[in-house]
C-alpha cells in the first residue's frame, strides 16, 4: 500500500553541495517515489522560498531556520508541519533526523514520529576535545534526546552508532540497523592509468581525521614523488584557524601535489571517484558515510579506519582496506602499500562494488518503508509504548 511518508531534514538539495543528511534524504525520497509512495520533505533553508508543487509524488516544503537556536529552528518545523496540517496536507508517518532535534516539537500525536540516527551532537562532542562545535550545544543534545525518547521507532545505519545511542541516552527501545541506501550506477569507469591518484572527500575537519591525513601525506608522498592527493570538502576552522592551513603547514614541501576543491554536487563527486584509484577516509570515528558506499558503488576501493562504522561496510583487505584512527604511520605504510598496486586496487574496487550492492537504493528504502508502514498502522495508544527493536 503507498505510504505518504514525511522526512524533515536539516539539509536538503538536489544538484547542489551538501553533506550526508542531504544525500540520504535525497537517495530514500527517490527510492521512495519511484516503488509508488508519496514523500513530503520538510527542509531546513536559510530564508522563504516558494513550495515546490507535487512531480512525480514529491513535495518540498522549505523551512526558514537559517541562523536560528535549535530551540527556535524545531518550533519553526512544528509550525510549518501544523500549516501543512491545517492546509488539508497528510502525512502517514515521519521521519526525522536526530539532527538539532528538528521534530522535538510536533505535537501531532495521530502522527507517528521516527528517528534516523546520522550522529548524535553529544557523540561529536566527546570526542572534539572539549571543544564546543555550535553555540546552543547544550539546547541541541537536550531537543536530540526528546525527540528520540518520544520516537515511536528509531532507526540506524550501523551496530557501532545503535550502541552509541544505547550508551547516551540508556533505557531506550534498541534501534533497528538498517542500512544508509546508495544508488549503484550500471556500470564504472575503467581504473585509470598510473601514477597514483588518491581522494579525500568531506569536510575538512578534526573529527574526519585529516590533521592525521596531512601527517601521513607527506611520508607517503615523499615516497612516491609521482602520485597526487585531491582533498574535495569545504574547510572549517579548528582552535580559531583555517583548518585548510594547518594542513599545508603540516604536509610541508608537498602541499603543492595536493589539490584542496570546495565541496561539489553529485555528478562533480561521482567524476572526482572515477579519476581516483582510491578514496581515503581516515575519520576518527564515523556512522556510515556515504562517501564510503559512493566510492564503493562506483569501484573504487576505500582506505578507512576501524573503531566505528566503517568495518561494517568494508571486508579489509577484500574490499577495502582498514587502519587504526590516528596513527599517521599505519596510514602512510598502508597509502605506500596499496598505491602501488594498482591492479590489485582494481581488483579490490570490483569486489567493492558488487559488495555494494548490499546498500542499493531500492531494496534498502523499501525496508524502511516496510517499517514505518508497520508503525503508521499501529493504534496511536501503542506507538509509544512498542518496542523499537520489533518494528
Amino acid at each position: 500500500m503507498p505510504l505518504r511518508l514525511g522526512l524533515m531534514t536539516p539539509e536538503w538539495y538536489a544538484d547542489e553541495a551538501g553533506g550526508g543528511i542531504g544525500t540520504y534524504c535525497r537517495v530514500l525520497a527517490g527510492a521512495a517515489v519511484s516503488a509508488g509512495h508519496h514523500v513530503v520533505v520538510f527542509a531546513a533553508t536559510g530564508r522563504a522560498r516558494r513550495v515546490r508543487r507535487p512531480q512525480d509524488r514529491l513535495t518540498v516544503i522549505p523551512v526558514p531556520v537559517g541562523g536560528l537556536p535549535a530551540g527556535q529552528a524545531a518550533r519553526a518545523f512544528a509550525a510549518r508541519f501544523d500549516r501543512f496540517r491545517a492546509e488539508g496536507g497528510r502525512i502517514d508517518v515521519m521521519e526525522a533526523a536526530e539532527f538539532g532535534g528538528v521534530a522535538a516539537e510536533l505535537s501531532a500525536v495521530d502522527v507517528p514520529v521516527t528517528t534516523r540516527l546520522h550522529t548524535p551532537l553529544a557523540t561529536l562532542l566527546a570526542r572534539n576535545e572539549g571543544r564546543r562545535i555550535y553555540r546552543d550545544d547544550a539546547e541541541r543534545c537536550a531537543l536530540e534526546e526528546r525527540q528520540v525518547r518520544g520516537s515511536a521507532l528509531v532507526t540506524s545505519p550501523s551496530r557501532w552508532l545503535a550502541g552509541e545511542a544505547r550508551n547516551l541516552w540508556g533505557p531506550i527501545s534498541p534501534p533497528v540497523v538498517i542500512p544508509n541506501p546508495v544508488p549503484i550506477p550500471p556500470a564504472c569507469a575503467p581504473m585509470p592509468p598510473r601514477p597514483a591518484r588518491v581522494l579525500y572527500l568531506g569536510r575538512l575537519e578534526y573529527r574526519k581525521g585529516v590533521l592525521t591525513l596531512a601527517a601521513a601525506a607527506r611520508r607517503w608522498l615523499s615516497a612516491e614523488p609521482a602520485a597526487r592527493l585531491t582533498f574535495a570538502g569545504a574547510d572549517t576552522r579548528w582552535a580559531g584557524r583555517s583548518m585548510r592551513d594547518r594542513m599545508r603547514e603540516i604536509l610541508g614541501p608537498h602541499g603543492d601535489r595536493c589539490r584542496f576543491l570546495p565541496s561539489r554536487p553529485p555528478a562533480a563527486v561521482a567524476a572526482l571517484i572515477d579519476r581516483a584509484h582510491l578514496v581515503v577516509l581516515p575519520s576518527l570515528y564515523e556512522n556510515f558515510a556515504y562517501a564510503g558506499l559512493e566510492a564503493m558503488a562506483r569501484g573504487r576501493p576505500v582506505l578507512a579506519t576501524t573503531g566505528s562504522g566503517f568495518p561494517e561496510m568494508i571486508s579489509p583487505g577484500r574490499t577495502g582496506f582498514l587502519v587504526p584512527p590516528g596513527d599517521p604511520d599505519a596510514l602512510a605504510d598502508a597509502l605506500t602499500e596499496h598505491t602501488r598496486d594498482t591492479a590489485g586496487l582494481a581488483a579490490t574496487g570490483l569486489r567493492a562494488r558488487h559488495a555494494a550492492g548490499r546498500f542499493a537504493a531500492a531494496p534498502v528504502a523499501a525496508r524502511l518503508c516496510a517499517a514505518y508502514g508497520r508503525i503508521a498502522t499501529r493504534p496511536p495508544a501503542r506507538r509509544a509504548a512498542a518496542p523499537a527493536g520489533r518494528a
